[in-house]
């Protein structure tokens, strides 16, 4: 488990070179810098995703239970944002660039979802607070 640290420590590491050398050269749009520092952040974003996704489905093949409950928060994962795009309004907002509908749609069911997540964090802080008193 040592070398997970040592890759964790050198993605930190190169991470903040890029951040001490781009902050202050990162005036404009245009700027090199910001698409380095972009393409860094999606290497690391690509890195956090096959992680997160990776450990759960080699645990989930060795187990049956595990892989029953996997299928059920995918599928759950799929109705929170399917229903998420199918209720978000997609109003168009007065930007200075070309926007399509569906990038609207796409950004409200992103706020939607954000939304809806906050809340569920809010709501598990709750009931675990009322738990611990009612247990006491």
């Amino acid at each position: 488990m040592k070398v997970f640290k040592y890759i964790e420590y050198a993605l930190l590491a190169i991470s903040l070179i890029l951040f001490v050398i781009a902050m202050p050269s990162i005036v404009t749009v245009d700027s090199p810098m910001l698409n380095i520092t972009l393409g860094w952040a999606y290497v690391l974003v690509a890195i956090s995703l096959i992680f997160t996704l990776g450990f759960p489905l080699v645990h989930a093949f060795r187990d049956k239970k595990s892989l029953v409950k996997l299928i059920v928060l995918v599928v759950a994962v799929v109705v929170i944002v399917g229903g998420a795009y199918l209720i978000a309004p997609g109003n168009p907002v007065n930007v200075n660039t070309n926007v399509t509908e569906a990038t609207f749609k796409f950004t409200d069911a992103a706020l939607f979802i954000c939304y809806l997540f906050v809340v569920a964090a809010l709501g598990v802080l709750v009931w675990s607070g009322v738990r611990k008193v009612i247990n006491k």
